[in-house]
């Protein structure tokens, strides 16, 4: 399929399960399009399609703008003149293609394969594409005279050297049927055109014959065994019934359909566009006139259902109270997903004639989660409960209030893949009308489906503290809608600190006593009395892996305060911790707001703090405290007051939102570039809002586990609801003798966990933070990683022996010119040649060189060996100019 100024041909692609091995699962995908026009992409295509292809010179792609991903298209074995590039590559051209104005490539030149990994795909992912699309693979064959196995092996060898310098991206391959089983672990999607209709010679829409069908058809069923397949084809604009019919023709086949006009101008067919429901409607009821019991956040409930329904393209709308009983009045067959765990007087009055009832009875589903089904009346404004209503429906008692541990089952790996074993406090006990059971524990079952006349009633996660919202999302996708999704993942964090406030040895009921909030310790006590309990502290912090302690302070000035913030930088940096500072004002200066509005004496005594404290060397970052009850959320005067701050400040400032406060935030439309610290402890709101701002630091907490094992489980399912790859904040260190009652505590009996995970030099550069060892090695950072965070408590430590020294490999020697490692001495010559070291230990990546330029050498590979955990590397200036280039380094060895 090539890609010309005039005509531009179709691309299509659709990520399943990599074979890859350093890929994870892709999710399924089923809305694709083309756009080469250049012009802008259309909001509502970006909103709701997963892939688009597109030309990467297009002004107005803006990667990352929108829910789908952009793939980016490649000349592989031609070379256009009108690319910006054509000069610099002419010289590989071998024959010339005058259907398209384009010359043939000499793909067997390694020069020219290079020049397409280091030049065009760099630039394509630096510009934040999602993917290659890599066409005219087949072109080769204008020019091959007998020797077409050279072009074939250097085809297979470029494919793999792409996916193995750029292991995240997609590649997706047009055509390539002589090198598929070559590079099939290392692709993502085999595109093919015209299997029911196509284009002859004068771009005439024209059938294609039974028996190419047939023989090409035998190709790609072997094809999909392993990739999939997408298939392209051209049928008539006009004939809008044909269009859908070869549609549905590909879907039935098993691909992944297109349907494009001739030219390639119109926005073609696929499931999106077409209008066509792959599964039953959903219906979501939400009316907050009627209330709610265990289910908090109906309203957070129903914007969680629609952005998962609007991601995978499933049928669905959301109705209140009246327009409910329409439907169910009507008889309307679909899945009715209350967001409340009350439904509404309207359908359901408590006896067997009600609607509800007589709806589910006859053919209706129901899938519920929160509180004991059909407990409650909904009336505008109260709720109700009437003795034995809640057996009604089903003519006997179904659920027992006797809480019980289920365990998953197979099924419910199947349909619900992030299913836990947890504790249903409201369980179904009626065997004999189960139909499906997805956890269970000898004769409870939960979630489970019960038959319920011809319709079926699905309870999912009865709990107070619930995942349900999430399973029966994944429920509704993967049983009805057979997608085979799994909206939970296992989080990577690189990057997290916890709340210290007192030292655990020190905390007593006194504190709640005698000053009320713990946090006035640092104002009322001299810390240097407790020394050695808060190094005892922190070294347990920084043995568990944390990068850094978030201290919550008032808004103070007095002098014992000031030495206290001294001394707890003076502790910190001699563990390795950073320290994010979160200031609550308080009232010592006024109105705790008025620190927003500048010249007042909080806003003085505030700017007069920070200024303090971005002085001291383990300062990490600043928060803020913004939000009170009754008073308007403003996103102006957060922003004035980012603004009216000293540039160096900026860097450091963030405000902070307790869990409230950020829905009102995103309500209120916070810029999401504002640098945020965001409380999220309920687990729909932690999949709603992990990710509701480009700068987010996410804290949360486990409330009442009992060890330090249980904590981390509950922790890793948590930020597994969307807060990977951000910054994560724990609540807390120890709340012990609290005085408020709190239940955080993830110290526990003389143990502390980490929800950190890094397996590979990669997982460090999710959130690159570094820690330094002098001025020079600063500099070599800030040159490579211009936006990443310097601090204590970096993950990536950088250094040669500063660095060494702050590990614990013992194997790892310096002398004044050489690198010695397991006893093989590496060495230097200054300016000429230099030797480094990148190694994985103890939660940190370590970046050793013997002098600067090895350091500089191993920075700049890191993105390279970023599968590896250790790497050993050497530089040699072989053009003489005292610079690091990247083609004199060579790595030696690594695993």
């Amino acid at each position: 399929m090539k890609l010309a100024p005039l005509l531009l041909s179709l691309l299509i692609a659709v990520p399943i399960f990599s074979s890859y091995p350093f890929m994870e699962a892709k999710e399924k995908v089923s809305c694709v399009l083309v756009y080469y026009n250049q012009e802008p992409i259309p909001p509502e295509i970006l909103r709701t399609h997963d892939w688009i292809i597109v030309d990467p010179d297009n002004p107005y792609v803006k990667p990352g703008s929108g829910k789908a991903k952009l793939i980016a298209y490649i000349s592989v074995g031609e070379i256009e003149e009108y690319r910006s590039y054509f000069d610099e590559i002419k010289k590989y051209a071998i024959g010339y293609n005058p259907v398209w104005g384009s010359y043939v490539a000499d793909v067997r030149n390694p020069e020219y394969r290079n020049f397409l990994i280091e030049r065009v795909a760099k630039s394509i992912v630096e510009r934040g594409f999602d993917g290659f699309f890599l066409d005219t693979l087949d072109s080769y064959k204008l020019v091959a005279d007998g020797n077409e196995k050279s072009f074939v092996d250097a085809l297979a060898d470029f494919v793999i050297k792409l996916k193995q310098k750029y292991p995240d991206k997609l590649i997706v391959i047009n055509r390539g049927f002589e090198i598929f089983d070559s590079v099939k672990d290392y692709i993502d999607g085999f595109l093919f055109e015209d299997l029911f209709w196509g284009l002859d010679e004068n771009l005439n829409y024209v059938p294609v014959s039974d028996e190419e069908r047939a023989y090409y058809l035998e190709k790609l069923k072997h094809i999909s065994e392993k990739v999939p397949v997408i298939v392209v084809d051209y049928v008539d604009p006009k004939d809008v019934e044909k269009r859908i019919k070869v549609m549905k023709a590909i879907i039935e086949l098993g691909f992944v359909p297109y349907i494009a006009d001739k030219e390639l101008s119109e926005i073609g067919v696929n499931p999106c566009t077409a209008g066509i429901s792959r599964g039953p409607e959903v219906i979501i009821y939400f009316d907050p006139r009627y209330g709610s019991n265990w289910i908090r956040n109906p309203e957070e409930y129903k914007e969680y259902l629609s952005s998962v329904f609007d991601k995978y393209n499933v049928n669905y709308r959301i109705v209140d109270a009246d327009s409910l009983a329409n439907i169910l009045s009507a008889g309307e067959r679909a899945i009715l997903v209350p967001t409340s765990d009350v439904l509404p007087d309207k359908v359901w009055d408590g006896t067997e004639s009600s609607l509800i009832v007589r709806w589910l009875r006859g053919g209706g589903t129901i899938v519920w989660t929160g509180d004991w089904e059909f407990y409650y009346i909904g009336h505008e404004g109260w709720i109700e409960h009437r003795d034995g209503i809640e057996e009604v429906p089903f003519g006997r008692k179904v659920t027992s209030d006797k809480a019980v541990q289920v365990r998953v089952t197979e099924i419910g790996r199947k349909y619900i893949p992030s299913l836990k074993e947890f504790e249903s406090m409201r369980p179904f006990i009626a065997r004999e009308i189960l139909l499906e059971a997805y956890a269970s524990s000898d004769g409870a079952f939960d979630p489970a489906a019960m038959k319920v006349g011809e319709g079926t009633f699905i309870k999912v996660a009865s709990s107070t503290d619930s995942l349900g919202f999430l399973y029966a999302a994944e429920l509704i996708l993967n049983k009805f809608y057979g997608l085979g999704v799994k909206l939970s993942s296992e989080p990577r964090v690189s990057f997290c600190g916890i709340v210290y406030i007192l030292p655990s040895k020190a905390s007593s009921p006194k504190w709640q006593r005698e000053y009320g909030d713990r946090i006035y310790f640092y104002v009322e006590e001299s810390l240097s009395k407790y020394k050695g309990l808060i190094d005892e502290d922190l070294k347990v912090i920084s043995s568990a892996g944390y990068n850094f302690i978030i201290l919550v302070i008032p808004l103070d000035d007095e002098p014992t305060f000031l030495r206290n913030l001294e001394l707890m930088d003076e502790l910190a940096r001699e563990r390795g911790l950073g320290i994010l500072y979160a200031i609550f004002p308080k009232e010592k200066y006024g109105r705790e707001w008025d620190y927003l509005s500048k010249g007042s004496s909080v806003n003085s005594a505030l700017l007069k703090l920070m200024n303090f404290l971005s002085n001291l060397k383990s300062t990490q970052g600043i928060a803020v405290w913004y939000g009170w009850e009754g008073r308007k959320f403003d996103p102006s005067e957060i922003r004035e007051f980012y603004l009216s701050l000293p540039e160096r400040m900026r860097g450091i400032y963030w405000v902070w939102l307790d869990e409230a406060y950020v829905v009102e935030a995103v309500k209120a439309g916070l810029p999401e570039d504002t640098p945020v610290v965001t409380e999220l402890y309920d687990p729909l709101e932690l999949a709603l809002y992990s990710g509701a701002f480009k700068r987010q630091i996410v804290v949360t907490g486990v409330w009442n586990a009992d060890s330090s094992a249980s904590w981390l489980g509950r922790m890793r399912e948590k930020l597994g609801l969307g807060a990977s790859g951000r910054i994560v904040g724990v609540w807390i260190f120890d709340d012990t003798n609290d005085g408020f009652g709190e239940k955080y505590r993830a110290y526990i009996n003389g143990e502390l966990s980490s929800p950190i995970t890094i397996e590979r030099i990669g997982d460090a550069l999710a959130i690159p933070s570094f820690s330094v060892g002098s001025d020079v090695d600063l500099k070599i950072v800030r040159k490579h990683f211009p936006d990443a965070l310097i601090s204590n408590g970096g993950v990536i430590v950088v250094g040669g022996p500063l660095s060494n020294r702050y590990s614990s490999i013992k194997w790892v020697k310096f002398t004044r010119d050489s690198m010695i490692v397991n006893g093989t001495e590496y060495k230097s010559s200054w300016g000429k040649v230099d030797y480094c070291l990148v190694k994985l230990s103890d939660k940190r990546v370590y970046v050793m060189g013997t002098h600067r330029f090895g350091t500089e050498a191993c920075l700049m590979i890191l993105p390279e060996v970023k599968q590896l955990n250790y790497a050993i590397a050497q530089w040699m200036d072989r053009n003489g100019n005292g610079i690091v280039d990247r083609d004199e380094i060579k790595v030696l060895r690594g695993g």
